[in-house]
Order: C-alpha cells, then sequence, then structure tokens
C-alpha cells in the first residue's frame, strides 16, 4: 500500500485510495450475506429481484438456472441475473456448505 502523509493512519489512507479509485452513484442498495446449508440442503427455486455475485466458501454446490447449469466447488464464484429462476443444492459431502452473496436490492 502507498502511504500518504496527509492521511494519520492505514484506515484513513484505505479511505483516501478507494475515493480515488471507486466513483459510484448508488441507485439501489447492495446487501452481502452469508448462508450456511447443513448438508443435502435445497433452497427450491426462486428469483432475486436484483443480480448478484456468489461465493462458495466450503463445500460444494449444484446451481441451477433459467438458461444454465453450474457445479460450484470451494473457491468458485458465480453470477446471478435479476428475476432468473435458480435452484441451489448443498452436497451431502460436507459437514456444511457456506456461500457469500452479494445483491442488488432495486429501489422500490
Amino acid at each position: 500500500m502507498r502511504w500518504n502523509s496527509q492521511c494519520t493512519s492505514p484506515a484513513a489512507e484505505a479511505a483516501a485510495i478507494a475515493s480515488e479509485w471507486i466513483s459510484v452513484d448508488f441507485t439501489c442498495v447492495v446487501r452481502l450475506v452469508e448462508v450456511a446449508f447443513p448438508p443435502g440442503t435445497v433452497a427450491y427455486s426462486h428469483v432475486h429481484a436484483g443480480a448478484g455475485f456468489g461465493h462458495l466458501r466450503w463445500g460444494y454446490l449444484q446451481l441451477e438456472a433459467d438458461d444454465h447449469a453450474f457445479e460450484a466447488h470451494r473457491g468458485d464464484t458465480w453470477f446471478e441475473a435479476a428475476n432468473s429462476l435458480v435452484q441451489a443444492t448443498a452436497t451431502l459431502h460436507a459437514e456444511e456448505t457456506r456461500f457469500a452473496l452479494c445483491m442488488e436490492i432495486p429501489p422500490d
């Protein structure tokens, strides 16, 4: 990390760097959650109003969407389109399947 002498701490420096690199006009809310499934759990077909990314942290997940199927292994990241029908099934061969999901929540 480069050091900016105008900043008084590493946290302030990180915020300054982020403000230089990121310019976002938020017209929605972004939700970040971690989901934990016991072995064999099925999240039956459902849709999300906003698009988002998932990242598998532990276990194995079979994902089925409108137009594709995907086998997620630890470390894999995937995209879910808004209003796309999706079903997720956790493996029976792991104590737990965990993934992070970052989704756009469109304005009402």
